[in-house]
């Protein structure tokens, strides 16, 4: 497990800095899901976050180009998640699971970090929990507490 774990993270390098020489505007690169949990299935994809300051349409193409460079025909394949930090601060659901789990391969002005700090001190704020329901399957009470009709707001 932890050698496909690392051959999935060479390629996760690879795809970063294929990106990064060909001047893509990259703020974060992040590997979440059953990778940086430490479990991947044959099947699992290579979850990335991509975070940009600006989302253009090319951009989409230019990830996906440089991926089918580096993957190979059996996978495992690259799933990305394309956002802004002021999407992720507008739904930062995405990053639940991340604020546990999460594998940084570039964040070199912090956004990343700063995102999960935050997203840390409001599910501290909240009492939030992850309940584990088997080794593969959780959900997250994101208020244990929680009464009817009482409104919760989940922004960074």
């Amino acid at each position: 497990m932890r050698e496909e774990v690392e051959r999935r993270v060479r390629m996760a390098r690879k795809l970063l800095d294929k990106l990064l020489s060909e001047g893509f505007p990259l703020l974060s690169l992040v590997i979440f899901g059953s990778t940086a949990r430490g479990r991947p299935r044959r099947e699992s994809d290579i979850d990335l976050l991509v975070i940009v300051r600006e989302k253009r349409r090319e951009m989409w193409r230019v990830l996906n180009e440089k991926a089918m460079e580096i993957e190979p025909p059996e996978g495992p394949f690259f799933s990305f998640i394309l956002k802004t930090e002021e999407e992720l601060r507008e739904n930062p659901l995405i990053l639940l699971d991340m604020t546990e789990e999460s594998i940084v391969l570039h964040d070199p002005e912090g956004v990343f970090e700063k995102l999960i700090e935050d997203m840390k001190g409001l599910l501290r704020r909240l009492g939030s929990r992850r309940v584990w329901i088997d080794e593969d399957t959780w959900y997250w009470d994101l208020k244990p507490d929680w009464r009817p009709g009482e409104e919760i707001e989940i922004k960074l």
